[in-house]
């Protein structure tokens, strides 16, 4: 089978994303498109079976892609407040979707509950991978004990962390939030930065989210997994992080290969531990980077989901 990949580039500005879509259009052999305003004409000179397309406003704009294939696969990426959100329903309906790629397995469930309610539909896991070429070991010191990068201002649970270490003295501690966009040709690219950063880290703090969109529907764990859970162990630098839905089908075991903590009281405690016990933090730096590196880089994520839509 055939396929082609439409996107107009939604996820983050960073490499790492956007070659995970590149390698999956490469995988089905059509060219990624952008120009959602061509649609028509892109779409009719493909001689595919089915489309597999990214989620975006645009997509109102345009015939529903059902009427070129019969075959069409909506990616959700990975945003929970889908589960609550009726237009993403409606959208699916409005190109006649016959499958959804989600990020995240364990939202499968919650999914079929209450967006999709007695349709029938193929749900298509493709979890978060890295590109190698960015996620690796660069062979940098350790200058920091621990580095959290993201937002912090929508994020509670983020920010209490990042109190308790601000007002620690004696723990190194690197927190910054790179610019996403107008990034001038000389300077490095702010991905680049972010992954310079935590391979400079003995340990890292992932996406640790209490968010009730991004955690629970109707009282029910889905823990999201997010990018930073999957590239933070692949740049050899210690994940410490919250529980979250897909931790055991990933791989992940806590004290193995990364560090559970519950609250902020409790990841203090443990980076006090383990920056005690170093050889203990580097066997668990170690194993997390060969999980990584061994299991979700995008080609095995890639290969995993094109054999369940070929599949199907």
């Amino acid at each position: 089978m055939k396929g082609a990949i439409i996107s107009n580039n939604p996820y983050h500005n960073n490499p790492s994303a956007n070659l995970t879509n590149k390698e999956l259009a490469n995988k089905i052999d059509v060219k990624l498109s952008y120009d959602m305003e061509n649609i028509n004409e892109i779409v009719t000179k493909l001689d595919v079976d089915y489309i597999i397309c990214w989620v975006n406003e645009d997509l109102w704009n345009i015939p529903s892609l059902h009427n070129y294939v019969d075959k069409v696969i909506l990616a959700s990426g990975d945003l929970p407040g889908r589960l609550k959100d009726r237009r993403f329903r409606n959208l699916c309906r409005y190109h006649k979707a016959t499958g959804i790629i989600l990020e995240n397995k364990c939202h499968i469930p919650a999914f079929k509950e209450y967006l999709h309610k007695g349709e029938e539909l193929d749900y298509y896991w493709y979890p978060w991978g890295i590109d190698e070429e960015y996620i690796k070991d660069y062979g940098f010191n350790k200058e920091y004990d621990v580095v959290q990068l993201g937002q912090f201002n929508k994020y509670q649970f983020r920010r209490e962390i990042f109190g308790r270490l601000s007002n620690n003295k004696e723990i190194s501690y690197f927190r910054f939030w790179p610019k996403r966009s107008h990034v001038t040709k000389k300077e490095e690219h702010p991905y680049n930065l972010y992954c310079k950063t935590y391979n400079k880290g003995r340990i890292g703090i992932g996406g640790c989210l209490q968010h009730p969109d991004f955690t629970y529907i109707n009282d029910n764990f889905l823990g999201i997994n997010f990018g930073k859970n999957i590239e933070i162990p692949g740049l050899r630098c210690a994940l410490f992080n919250t529980d979250w839905g897909d931790r055991e089908l990933l791989g992940f075991k806590d004290g193995e290969n990364f560090v559970q903590f519950k609250d902020d009281k409790e990841c203090i405690n443990k980076i006090n531990y383990y920056l005690d016990d170093l050889s203990e933090l580097k066997r668990i730096t170690d194993n997390g980077f060969k999980l990584v590196h061994e299991k979700h880089t995008n080609k095995i994520h890639v290969d995993m989901v094109m054999k369940e839509i070929d599949g199907n």
